[in-house]
């Protein structure tokens, strides 16, 4: 498959003074939200004024009723009746299991009825589902709804809209629709959107989001899904200085006001920024095995855990209170493995470089690599890991004797290369 040819290096230096949306809130959760996650109920109510109403959204889901009733029975289980939640008649798809056809709702966007009906809302949940069909809902044309300007104008005087899974890919200007790292490092991107299922396995494609986060491309599942990769080429593909990953079970609590978030639940958030690295996301060389291509360059990364912070108009991290520095203090020292796979300890990103490269004396460079069978060729792929001057690790018992790890401006580059033979039965 032909690959966009291209050399970006991003020295981008945004203002986002002039695109912060005063007063307003956003909660992004990237997926696979806990009812028992409490942290991230209770910010998401404790935002909205004591009798103020909610609406919940379905309109991403292909089991709308359903799925909206199930976050009221979550609101009613921490303290929210019924009197103040407002399910909008919005959706897309028609959930056979009901007696309601909900794809009758696809118009309510544009209803006067529906709009009246939201006096007194000062919150907005989108439910998961399909992020496209959110767009499709709410916009026509490149036009805005009805609907959509409402929310915007409540979310510019002071109102909180969260979402879920594709309620939290719709905030981006841009946003990410399909694709897996994998796809996203090793071919062109999509040029039409070809169903849910390429979200798990297939090109990168993206479209217009709802435009809510100005200036930061947002991805979710994160961990999960290992979508690190897919978010750093997106941002090459569209120029993007700036990324957000969200784990699933866990949130960026965004203060839109003051340019910062807060990390709650019980996964990580992650920081990109692409300001002084670059991409090289050409695919000549790749056509000729045993050379290596660094397609990824310079990233900085940052690893964030609950209670930690982030203003990203000051590039001012706190660390939650209980947890202290570790580079020029660290707890461990030796070497440690390069590879990849369920052979490997600390798996996950911010074990990696918890442990491993940032409360290790003797690490200064971890790499982590990923063998892939992509168009008959075999790949590898590796994720390079750098402790930098300006690295910063915090480690702390925060849950009993449970390690948490938050890693500050470590240096990310991805390297591709072509193998001369399968080694992939």
């Amino acid at each position: 498959m032909r690959f966009l040819f291209f050399f970006v290096v991003l020295m981008l230096s945004f203002s986002f003074g002039s695109m912060a949306l005063a007063g307003g809130k956003l909660l992004i959760v990237g997926g696979a939200l806990e009812s028992s996650n409490a942290q991230v109920y209770s910010a998401f109510i404790d935002a909205i004024p004591a009798q103020a109403k909610i609406a919940i959204v379905p309109a991403a889901s292909g089991r709308p009723t359903l799925y909206a009733e199930k976050f009221r029975k979550d609101l009613n289980r921490y303290g929210v009746t019924n009197e103040r939640i407002v399910i909008l008649p919005l959706a897309l798809v028609d959930d056979r299991s009901t007696e309601v056809d909900e794809s009758k709702w696809q118009d309510n966007a544009y209803s006067t009825d529906l709009l009246a009906s939201l006096a007194g809302v000062q919150g907005f949940w989108f439910v998961g589902g399909d992020q496209t069909r959110i767009t499709q809902l709410l916009m026509r044309d490149g036009e805005e709804s009805p609907l959509l300007r409402f929310i915007r104008d409540k979310l510019q005087s002071g109102a909180i809209v969260g979402g879920t899974s594709a309620g939290a890919a719709m905030m981006s200007h841009q946003m990410i629709a399909g694709g897996d790292s994998i796809s996203a490092l090793l071919t062109s991107p999509a040029e039409a959107y070809t169903g849910m299922e390429s979200q798990e396995l297939g090109q990168l494609y993206w479209q217009p989001g709802l435009n809510l986060l100005p200036g930061i491309l947002v991805d979710q599942h994160f961990d999960r899904k290992a979508r690190l990769g897919r978010l750093a080429v997106a941002m090459c593909r569209l120029k993007q200085g700036y990324g957000l990953g969200v784990d699933e079970d866990t949130a960026a609590f965004v203060d839109l006001e003051k340019q910062s978030l807060r990390v709650l639940g019980r996964g990580n958030v992650i920081w990109l920024e692409a300001a002084t690295g670059g991409c090289n996301l050409r695919g000549d060389s790749l056509e000729q095995a045993g050379v290596a291509t660094e397609v990824i360059r310079q990233f900085s990364l940052s690893v964030m855990a609950a209670g930690d912070s982030w203003q990203w108009s000051r590039k001012l991290f706190k660390s939650s209170d209980g947890k202290q520095k570790t580079v020029g203090q660290e707890a461990f020292a030796g070497g440690v493995h390069s590879g990849g796979g369920f052979a490997l300890a600390n798996a996950r990103l911010d074990q990696s470089l918890g442990f491993d490269l940032l409360d290790n004396s003797d690490t200064k460079q971890l790499d982590r690599f990923t063998l892939a069978r992509f168009q008959n060729h075999d790949y590898l792929i590796r994720y390079q890991f750098k402790q930098s001057p300006k690295s910063e690790g915090y480690w702390g018992y925060l849950d009993g004797t449970k390690d948490s790890y938050s890693a500050v401006n470590v240096i990310f580059s991805v390297e591709l290369r072509r193998l001369s033979e399968r080694l992939i039965p």
